[in-house]
């Protein structure tokens, strides 16, 4: 596949320094250079930061079609739980298919926040 360079206002470099002007180009889905010349066809993304997708360590993407969180500030754990499980049974037991539906809703919120990984 060909060389292709993305250019942004701004890029986050490995040393978690920002720098302006830059070009990161990508072969094969791969970071190939980071430099100040493109290498390839260039896309120009405006005023936007390049910078490594983010990492999401610890998500419940089943609880991304909740219209507010579960449980409330005072409550214990023990309570807190109680209420995640009572969610659970009820939204995803009469319709099993709901609980693909709020993942899929739960995977394009994360991809759209700049989530490529989640855990």
């Amino acid at each position: 596949m060909a060389a292709l360079s993305y250019k942004a206002k701004s890029t986050l470099l490995p040393d978690f320094t920002v720098a302006e002007g830059l070009f990161v180009t990508v072969e094969d889905g791969v970071i190939t250079n980071i430099g100040s010349r493109p290498l390839g066809r260039t896309v120009d993304l405006g005023d936007a930061i390049l910078m490594p997708g983010l990492v999401n360590a610890h998500t419940h993407l089943e609880f991304s079609l909740c219209e507010a969180p579960i449980g409330q500030p005072q409550m214990s754990f023990a309570e807190w739980v109680g209420q995640v499980i009572a969610y659970r049974i009820n939204e995803f037991t009469d319709d099993p298919m709901r609980i693909y539906r709020a993942i899929e809703a739960g995977i394009a919120e994360s991809v759209n926040a700049g989530v490529t990984s989640i855990g």
